[in-house]
């Protein structure tokens, strides 16, 4: 607000007749008390009232006015510069400047900017800020900034803590290398570490597993995946999931790994739960499964890395393979043993088959593997028979002895043919 200025009454002209100085005007103070009261400048009284001028009784004598100056004002002495008496205000100010922000602390700034990326430091830098902007004369801004570093670093802190201790305190536990891959994310190709007993839940059910590269360790790889939820509306039984979904497996590991002896595995299966299925999961994961693990490679095969006698011997005995694969899970001990007896069924016809395309199948002209093929064939043949007499079994006693007989059957003759085609003579996976 500017200030207010309040002025004198004009002062009386000098005897010169020249006007008061600028400055006379512009000063504030009070004039000295003269005959006629408080602010008289020795002019005469009015004279009009109770006195007569000039009379016996007139304190004043009447007459001209004296010619010296008048006042405690000096005359006016013409043009130049005039300096005034200590004290004096010297006229209205100029334009009103407000006063300059204050400044942002740069420790502040730099506090924050490095909690993201250092939080410890910028935890510490933050906390300096903050005492400092506390002693700080003038004040400066920055505060808000030093808070905001210190609540980031103390956040990021407690987080790399609680990442960091537990693989301190057991840094060989497995779970620390846990991709975390739910089983509904794999795909046909996938390799993984299979789930522990630890790892399934009380229900027996797994929720996700560990992937890794296939060129790395590992014992279980996804063969096929099949969406039984186009031809089945509703949950189905354990008894579906055990003989259909186990023999459709089959026949795509037999696609995907195409030879079955090439590694010692055996054939897996996850269907969803019920919960599952009702929430819209109804896909089958079909796995190859390796005990033991330590496989490095993948269980793929490719009908290009084979030779035309290798194909139509795996051609010739892989519907016999799928039904190994799809042998249903009923125990010895159990008397219903029904579904063992259509399998068995399968089986006779499986084996009848195998034995007709080995017989009619071009084998050239290597060294032996004829000879090998009609010892193989003779085998299959003779034990379908075998599995005709499981099939026809009245009582489950007779069943497991004709199955006991028909499993005994398998012999060298399949390992003597896979060696003269060149072909490996490990454990076979339908049989693992």
């Amino acid at each position: 607000m500017d200030p207010v200025l309040t002025t004198n009454p004009p002062a009386s002209p000098s005897p010169d007749g020249t006007e008061p100085s600028a400055a006379a005007h512009s000063r504030r103070k009070d004039p000295p008390t003269g005959p006629y009261g408080h602010g008289s400048t020795g002019a005469p009284p009015p004279t009009s009232g109770p006195y007569p001028s000039g009379g016996p009784t007139d304190p004043y004598p009447t007459g001209p006015y004296p010619t010296g100056p008048v006042g405690p004002y000096p005359p006016h002495a013409g043009p130049g510069p005039h300096t005034p008496p200590p004290g004096a205000w010297h006229g209205p100010p100029g334009a009103w400047a407000p006063p300059a922000p204050p400044r942002t602390d740069r420790l502040s700034i730099a506090a924050l900017v490095l909690a993201f990326p250092m939080a410890p430091i910028g935890l510490i830098l933050g906390i300096v800020a903050l005492v400092r902007l506390r002693r700080h004369r003038p004040p400066v801004r920055g505060r808000g900034f030093a808070i905001a570093a210190i609540v980031v670093g103390c956040y990021s802190v407690v987080m790399i803590t609680a990442v960091v201790v537990p693989v301190l305190i057991d840094p060989d536990s497995e779970r620390w290398g846990n991709s975390g891959t739910a089983m509904t994310d794999l795909a046909v190709g996938t390799c993984f570490l299979s789930p522990s007993a630890e790892d399934l839940s009380a229900d027996g059910e797994v929720t996700d597993v560990e992937t890794v590269p296939c060129a790395e360790p590992h014992d279980a790889e996804v063969v096929a995946l099949l969406d039984v939820g186009r031809e089945l509306e509703e949950y189905p039984g354990e008894e579906w999931w055990d003989t259909t979904a186990y023999e459709r497996c089959a026949e795509e590991a037999r696609r995907y790994a195409i030879d079955p002896w090439a590694g010692s595995a055996i054939l897996e299966y996850y269907h969803p739960s019920r919960p599952g299925w009702a929430a819209g999961d109804h896909i089958v994961t079909c796995v190859i499964a390796t005990p033991g693990g330590g496989t490095t490679d993948s269980m793929r095969g490719f009908r290009v890395d084979h030779t035309p006698e290798q194909l139509a011997y795996l051609d010739a005995v892989g519907p016999y393979d799928d039904l190994w694969w799809g042998v249903p899970t009923t125990a010895e001990e159990e008397a219903d043993v029904s579904a063992l007896i259509d399998w068995a069924g399968r089986m006779a016809d499986g084996s009848r088959r195998a034995a007709e395309d080995l017989r009619a199948a071009e084998w050239g002209t290597g060294a032996g593997v004829a000879e090998a093929a009609e010892a193989l064939a003779e085998r299959y043949a003779t034990e379908s028979g075998a599995w005709e007499s499981a099939a026809g079994a009245e009582d489950p006693d007779l069943f497991w002895e004709h199955y006991e007989e028909a499993t005994l059957l398998v012999g060298a003759e399949e390992v003597e043919l896979r060696e003269a085609l060149g072909l490996g003579t490990g454990t076979p996976s339908v049989l693992g």
